[in-house]
């Protein structure tokens, strides 16, 4: 699993892993329900199901250097997937078969925003915030990587 990951990291074409600085204060806003109708424009009231609305994660850099904060501005033309890693090293991503996972690709995000910076004044850290989506069911197949040849030193 290291020779792929460091092949990716090292990789000049569409396949490159880039790691981020660590994030602060992430969360994750999965979509709501999209509907139509209730009260008297649908039989019953009972308002119809559409769809379901992209997740949104959000999540801030702290005290980053703004060359950074550029690159990562760069990409929000590109199409973009993530991998999330956790407290413990764990990295998640999408899996072909979440209970037997054989093979896994990052989950897709869109709609990539930086924030420029937010100066934090006398009593706090400047600030960047980055935001993007996610499809609806984006974590239907998502599973943790277990690295067994590397520890987060190598991520």
């Amino acid at each position: 699993m290291l020779a792929t990951w460091t092949a990716l990291k090292a990789a000049i074409d569409s396949s490159k892993v880039s790691v981020t600085d660590f994030i602060g204060a992430p969360t994750n806003t999965p979509g709501e329900e999209r509907t139509f109708g209730g009260g008297n424009a649908t039989k019953d009231g009972i308002p119809i199901v559409l769809g379901v609305d992209n997740s949104v994660f959000e999540c801030q850099f702290y005290d980053i250097a703004q060359s950074t904060i550029a690159e990562l501005k760069a990409l929000s033309c590109e199409d973009l997937g993530v991998f999330f890693v956790d407290e413990c090293s764990v990295i998640w991503g999408a899996a072909d078969d979440p209970s037997t996972p054989t093979l896994y690709k990052p989950v897709d995000i869109f709609s990539l925003f930086v924030s420029d910076k937010n100066f934090g004044g006398y009593e706090s850290a400047d600030v960047n915030t980055m935001r993007f989506r996610m499809a609806p069911n984006w974590s239907d197949n998502l599973a943790p990587i277990i690295p067994t040849d590397f520890d987060k030193n190598d991520i």
